[in-house]
């Protein structure tokens, strides 16, 4: 069925209350098609521009409990508590409309998701056309977060470039979500993870293998190379240095064993070739 917030029509299984919403300003988009079981809402108004998720409705691609979507959402926020410039930051949450649901309110990031709907390279190509220090800079923040994650226990989960936010006006590149993230130490216990096939270290498809900073690592490296070359990772079409190159391709390595052994040791290795060459 069709149900509008503020004037602007989305898809629910069901009609949900969402009066408790108003008193935040004007809903200009809903992102009505997740699984995970949120709605999610741009609103601007007295506390400014943000993205409001709400678990507690039967959105149309969600078929679970809304009780466990927000029980999922609760715990998602924590990863927030750990604040970082490459992350929303979270201004509040709680539960609403009379406890029948949970909602979390971000501070809204500018930019275009790096896998825009519908799906296009646009993005990918105007990011890649930015000076080589801006995209260096961009790829300093993502190790940086994660450092900060694996420092309280997390590891990068349904990692994919649906989350990346690009802002070509400020050079920014930013999650815009890590609610998938993984508390460490982690099984995979179901074979395939959620996650882009872009980034995806083998491990996320074997079922009884580690998931760790080791697994990150990979994501990063891959990362690296969608930036900075081709996921074929041939030397000839990396547009970096070949002192980065080379940091790269171990993060990438089939045999977790044989990459860096930690993020903490990627970024030494980064940052002292990047200050290296930026002499």
């Amino acid at each position: 069925m069709l149900q509008n917030a503020g004037g602007v029509p989305f898809s629910i299984r069901e009609e949900t209350d969402l009066s408790w919403l108003a008193p935040y300003g004007r809903v200009e988009q809903v992102w009505d098609g997740l699984t995970s079981g949120n709605l999610v809402f741009r609103v601007d108004g007295p506390y400014g521009k943000m993205k409001v998720k709400y678990a507690g409705a039967r959105p149309l691609n969600y078929s679970g409990r809304p009780e466990d979507a927000a029980d999922r959402l609760r715990e998602a926020v924590q990863k927030y508590m750990f604040r970082h410039r490459a992350i929303p930051e979270l201004l509040t949450c709680g539960e609403v409309n009379d406890g029948r649901g949970f909602a979390a309110f971000y501070r809204w990031i500018e930019g275009e998701s790096l896998h825009p709907y519908p799906p296009s390279e646009r993005n990918w190509e105007a990011l890649r056309r930015q000076v080589p220090l801006t995209l260096l800079t961009m790829m300093d923040d993502l190790i940086d977060l994660h450092c900060m994650l694996a420092a309280h226990g997390y590891a990068a989960g349904n990692f994919q470039d649906s989350n990346l936010i690009f802002d070509p006006v400020r050079g920014t590149l930013r999650l815009c979500s890590i609610d998938g993230y993984l508390h460490m130490p982690y099984i995979n216990r179901s074979g395939r993870l959620h996650g882009s096939p872009k980034f995806m270290a083998p491990e996320e498809y074997l079922k009884g293998s580690a998931i760790d900073e080791r697994t990150t690592v990979y994501n990063l490296g891959m990362l690296a190379f969608l930036i900075f070359g081709e996921r074929d990772l041939r030397p000839e079409t990396w547009r970096a240095s070949g002192g980065l190159y080379q940091i790269a391709l171990r993060c990438v390595e089939e045999n977790p064993d044989a990459r860096w052994p930690s993020l903490q040791a990627l970024q030494s290795v980064w940052r002292a070739q990047v200050g290296r060459e930026m002499l």
